[in-house]
């Protein structure tokens, strides 16, 4: 005869194996444990929470240096676009002077322009060139270089 407590556990065991049955468990499946009491039991579940919570702090250590990376790695990333910027700005001053001093340069081309030299090449202003063609026509020269025909 079987005393209580066997009585119970063997019906306990019917159970499992029934609800392992209908709901196709494999018997691989399935792992027992068996506590001699209370304390063993309550031992155990700290210590699977204990692992669990080690686990968990193992894994925001290594998110923490993973953040602690990233942290340098941006900095890093943020100092060469400064250094790049700066280089930028100023290569941009540079275009800037650069444009500045081809606009002065067209300036003084387009003022120089403006006294065409003369056949003796010195530089002539718009009123002294008019003057010398009132001369020319004085003295009959023709601008296209021909000169007159001289009477006979």
């Amino acid at each position: 005869m079987f005393s209580p407590i066997e009585g119970e556990q063997a019906a306990a065991g019917r159970k499992l194996v029934d609800y392992f049955q209908q709901n196709n468990v494999h018997p691989d499946d399935v792992h027992l444990n068996v506590y001699s009491d209370e304390d063993d039991f309550v031992a155990y579940m700290v210590d699977k929470k204990n692992q669990e919570i080690d686990g968990y702090l193992a894994d925001i250590e290594a998110y923490l240096e993973e953040i602690a990376c990233l942290r340098v790695e941006v900095k890093d990333l943020k100092a060469a676009a400064a250094a790049k910027d700066r280089q930028i700005a100023k290569q941009q001053a540079e275009m800037a002077k650069q444009k500045a001093e081809i606009a002065g340069l067209r300036s003084e081309v387009d003022s120089l322009s403006a006294k065409r030299p003369t056949p003796m090449g010195s530089a002539m202003d718009a009123s002294d060139r008019a003057e010398l063609e009132a001369y020319r026509r004085e003295d009959g020269v023709d601008r296209t270089g021909h000169r007159p025909k001289l009477p006979k």
